[in-house]
C-alpha cells in the first residue's frame, strides 16, 4: 500500500530519524561531513569560485545553494535551498537534503550523458511536465521554480521515495529514488561506521518521562509464570519480536524486571526500561574485516537508535543459569538499513538497581537487502536461529 504524505507549505511529514547535522554530529578532523561533500565544495570552487566553509546562503545565477556545518564547523549539507528551514525542522525527513544535495550534483554534471550515467547508477528518475528544452536546460528551469517552495507531496512504497511538486494544481516535476541510506545521506557504509561511536556519544537523551504509558489490561495475555505479555510485531520469525511485560500489583501494572523473569525482563531492558543503569561494552565490526571497541551506559545506545527512527526487535537464542545471550535488531524504515547485535547479558544485571555490564556485538547500517533470516545451528546440538548478516 503507498502511504501518501502530503505538504502545502507548512503541513507535516510525521518521520522520526537522525538527521545528520542536528547539532550531535561529532568534531571530525576533515572540513566536511563525508568525500561526497568534499566533491561538491571542490566542484563549486572550481566551476563558480564559490567557498564552502560555514553555515551561509550563497546565490548562484539564478539559484540559491545552503550550506550548513555543525557546531564543530564540519559542512554536513551543501545543496539548493528548496525546502522551507521551520517545516524541515518541525517535520524531519531524510527525503528534503536529499533533494537539495542530489539536484545540485546533477546541476554540476558537465554533460547530459555524465548526468545520464549518474541517474542510471543511483537508481533515480526525473520526470518533467511542462518544462520545454534539452534536459540539462530543463533542469535549470525547473530548479527556478522548485525554490519558490511550491506545493509538493512526498509518497513511499517502501522500496522507493516519490517527489512530486505542483504548481498551480498541475504536476510540474518528479524526483523518484530508492530508500537507501548511502544515496539518502551521501555517505558510504564505510564513512557511516566509522562515524557511529562520536555519534552515539554526543547524543544528548531527552529526559524520560516520569510514567511509562500502559497498555489496557484487557489485550495482555496470561503467560505461565504469571506474566502479562503484551503482544508486538516479529521481525521475519517469531522469536525476533517487540513484545513486552508486565505483572499486576497492588498499584496496578507494572514492567517485569527481575531475574527470576529472564526472557520477559531481557525483552523490557531494551524497550520499556531502556537501559536502566547498565553499561555495555561494544565490539562494533567494520567493513574490511575492521572492528571497533568502546563502553558507555546502555540508556544511551537505545536513546541513539530511538533518535535515529529505529524500531527495536529482540530475540532469545540461549539461557543458563547465570545469563541470556540473543540478537537485537534495530530498523531503519525510513532509511533501509539496520543495526544488528549480539548480546550476552549476566542475569544478576536484571536485579534493581544493577549496574552490570552486558556486551554486545554490534553490526551495524546492515542494508535491509543484506539481512536475512535463517535456521542454523549456531551451537552444536542445539538448535535455534540466528541472522546470516552480509556485512560487504
Amino acid at each position: 500500500m503507498i502511504r501518501q504524505l502530503k505538504f502545502v507549505y507548512g503541513s507535516a511529514l510525521v518521520c522520526l530519524l537522525l538527521m545528520l547535522g542536528s547539532g550531535q554530529v561529532a568534531a571530525q578532523s576533515a572540513q566536511f561531513a563525508s568525500n561526497s561533500l568534499k566533491l561538491l565544495a571542490e566542484g563549486l570552487k572550481v566551476n563558480y569560485g564559490v567557498e564552502c566553509k560555514r553555515s551561509e546562503v550563497i546565490r548562484l545565477g539564478m539559484n540559491q545553494v545552503v550550506v550548513e556545518s555543525d557546531r564543530f564547523g564540519e559542512v554536513y549539507h551543501i545543496g539548493f535551498r528548496l525546502f522551507a528551514r521551520d517545516l524541515m525542522e518541525h517535520s524531519p525527513s531524510p527525503v528534503y537534503r536529499f533533494a537539495e544535495r542530489y539536484l545540485l550534483q546533477l546541476y554540476l554534471t558537465k554533460s547530459q550523458d555524465e548526468l545520464d550515467t549518474k541517474l542510471k547508477e543511483d537508481k533515480v528518475q526525473l520526470r518533467y511536465y511542462s518544462q520545454q528544452g534539452t534536459a540539462r536546460e530543463k533542469l535549470k528551469q525547473t530548479l527556478v521554480v522548485l525554490q519558490r517552495e511550491i506545493p509538493f507531496i512526498i509518497t513511499t512504497d517502501n522500496s522507493h521515495y516519490t517527489l512530486l511538486w505542483r504548481q498551480e494544481g498541475k504536476s510540474y516535476f518528479m524526483l523518484r529514488f530508492p530508500i537507501q541510506y548511502e544515496l539518502l545521506w551521501g555517505m558510504n557504509k564505510i564513512e557511516c561506521e566509522n562515524k557511529l561511536q562520536q555519534h552515539i556519544q554526543d547524543l544528548k537523551p531527552q529526559a524520560a518521562p516520569e510514567t511509562a504509558e500502559l497498555p489496557d489490561e484487557a489485550t495482555l495475555e496470561k503467560q505461565e509464570n504469571g506474566s502479562l505479555r503484551s503482544a508486538g510485531e516479529w521481525y521475519e520469525i517469531e522469536e525476533v519480536n517487540s513484545d513486552t511485560y508486565y505483572q499486576r500489583t497492588e498499584h496496578g501494572l507494572k514492567p517485569v524486571m527481575g531475574p527470576a523473569y529472564p526472557v520477559e525482563s531481557t525483552h523490557n531492558l531494551f524497550t520499556i526500561v531502556q537501559g536502566a543503569n547498565l553499561q555495555v561494552a561494544v565490539t562494533q565490526k567494520r567493513y574490511g574485516g575492521q572492528k571497533t571497541t568502546f563502553e558507555l551506559p546502555l540508556s544511551q545506545l537505545l536513546a541513539f537508535t530511538k533518535a535515529e527512527g529505529c524500531e527495536t526487535y529482540v530475540g532469545i537464542e540461549e539461557m543458563d543459569k547465570k545469563q541470556v545471550m540473543g540478537c537485537l535488531v534495530w530498523i531503519n524504515r525510513s532509511m533501509g538499513y539496520n543495526h544488528v547485535g549480539f548480546f550476552t547479558l549476566p542475569l544478576k544485571a536484571l536485579s534493581s538497581g544493577s549496574r552490570d555490564t552486558l556486551t554486545l556485538e554490534l553490526f551495524a547500517y546492515v542494508p535491509t537487502h543484506n539481512l536475512q533470516n535463517m535456521y542454523d545451528e549456531r551451537t552444536p546440538g542445539k538448535r535455534t536461529y540466528h541472522l546470516n548478516i552480509i556485512t560487504e
